[in-house]
């Protein structure tokens, strides 16, 4: 299920997908035409959920790749 905090969210995403430093998520919204925008609590989200995720650390030698994105089950 959803984690019932935004930090254990970003903790379960960060170990699920081996990444390290900063990360910032956001979240299709339908209330803005499923745009993304910052999540800023996970009762913004539900089962299903499109979650985008936004490296905020420059990683040294790595190519520049685009936000990840995660369905939420």
């Amino acid at each position: 299920g959803i984690p019932d905090s935004l930090e254990d969210l970003i903790s379960d995403i960060k170990q699920t997908c081996a990444l390290s430093g900063r990360i910032r998520l956001q979240y299709k919204d339908t209330d803005f035409g499923d745009m993304f925008v910052n999540l800023t609590s996970t009762t913004d989200i539900k089962y299903l959920s499109t979650v985008k995720v936004i490296q905020m650390d420059k990683q040294p030698f790595a190519s520049p790749s685009p936000g990840a994105e995660l369905l939420l089950i």
